[in-house]
């Protein structure tokens, strides 16, 4: 058995765990949160939404009818050990959760965005044997394929603009998990695809976080293509949503090539 078999069993039920939440009362401000923003049932399931309560122990609880330890589950990033009080609390309380798959489309880990205005917005699992942040990209397993057909990947900042891409049917795009890509990162994308078009918040953070992400992207040996929304869209999510699925595939169609100075 791959040794780490136990941690993807693990993250496994937290996502049914998870998933049965968002539809009991409980988690019924989640469920209109996402319905609001143009979730479907098909994409709820698709995208392994789900629901943490607001309650430190409740995660932790609900794993003692398995057979997994707390050291275990401290291992996959669900519980944290707090050394004053010589216990464990639940790392997700209160948040939507967005499933995070690996390479080969097994649940590994997972984010939390806030209904409310604690922060920080989004919350990801800590790095775990199973979830390498840096060697992960959102949408991965539902996009490579594609990717490697057009020979080409739209390369997004957040989750929201990945899946608002994959529901209006631009199927070969996937999105850093940050601000900033790795050279891990871009060398897996490099093996399906020579071409990658940049579209990253128009935001101050956004444009700067695209700088550093076209100099990793150019080095590894892709082709980078930086795309530009329409004035007044802060991100693409914002566009697709508002029905202006044809404005992003003319900012596609347009987006220029990059040069940097050390290319020339």
């Amino acid at each position: 058995m791959d040794s780490n078999e136990v941690f993807y069993q693990i993250v496994a039920v937290a996502q049914d765990y998870f998933k049965q939440y968002l539809h009991l009362p409980l988690g019924s401000l989640a469920l209109k949160y996402l319905q609001d923003r143009g979730f479907t049932p098909e994409m709820i399931e698709q995208w392994g939404m789900g629901f943490a309560v607001n309650d430190w122990t409740a995660l932790n609880e609900y794993f003692k009818q398995f057979s997994f330890t707390e050291e275990q589950l401290g291992q996959a990033g669900l519980i944290i050990w707090n050394e004053e009080k010589k216990s464990y609390y639940d790392h997700f309380r209160n948040r939507v959760i967005y499933t995070i798959k690996d390479r080969k489309g097994r649940p590994c880990g997972f984010s939390g965005r806030v209904l409310d205005s604690t922060q920080p917005k989004y919350l990801n699992s800590p790095e775990s044997p199973i979830y390498l942040k840096n060697q992960l990209l959102y949408g991965w397993s539902d996009a490579k394929e594609s990717i490697f057909q057009q020979n080409k990947a739209l390369v997004v900042e957040g989750y929201m603009d990945a899946i608002a891409c994959h529901s209006s049917g631009i199927i070969n795009t996937i999105a850093s998990m940050g601000t900033s890509m790795s050279a891990d990162q871009v060398r897996l994308l490099r093996r399906y695809c020579e071409n990658a078009y940049l579209c990253y918040d128009m935001d101050v953070a956004g444009k700067t976080a695209s700088l550093k992400v076209i100099d990793v992207l150019s080095k590894e040996g892709l082709n980078v293509y930086r795309v530009l929304l329409p004035e007044g869209f802060k991100d693409v999510d914002e566009l697709v949503s508002k029905g202006h699925k044809d404005l992003l595939d003319i900012s596609i169609k347009d987006a220029s090539l990059v040069r940097l100075a050390y290319e020339s």
